[in-house]
């Protein structure tokens, strides 16, 4: 267009692969559990850590109650900039407990862990 000015820039988002996608979950302490409850969507900011190919988190026992078993998404992102730059990773697999405390809890603290292994994983960063 003469004589106007330039649109916002569009970048093209880069795939990355499964060992990428762990490498940056590794980076973040928060993210977001994506589950169904009573039938309808939900989605819940977590504290977590990664724990081998799996995120692990503490929760509330009746949450736990609710996803265990069930098919989940644990979603983290850091988009930042004009124009956007970052990340962004999601994770899906089964829900489980977490054997033991996991690295995200306090010292000595015990409780209802979450975890959910990385069956189907997937990622971007856009420079």
């Amino acid at each position: 267009m003469a004589g106007g000015t330039a649109g916002p820039t569009v970048t093209t988002p880069r795939a990355l692969n499964r060992a990428g996608c762990l490498a940056l979950l590794g980076t973040a302490r928060i993210g977001r559990l994506v589950y169904t409850r009573h039938g309808l969507p939900a989605v819940l900011p977590l504290g977590f850590a990664l724990a081998g190919d799996a995120v692990v988190a503490r929760v509330d026992p009746d949450l736990l109650a609710d996803v265990r078993g069930s098919v989940v998404a644990f979603e983290v992102d850091v988009l930042d900039g004009e124009p956007p730059g970052g990340w962004w990773v999601t994770l899906v697999g089964r829900a489980g407990l977490a054997e033991g405390p996991a690295p995200c809890w306090p010292a000595g603290l015990a409780g209802c862990g979450l975890r959910i292994p990385a069956e189907v994983i997937s990622g971007f960063r856009v420079p």
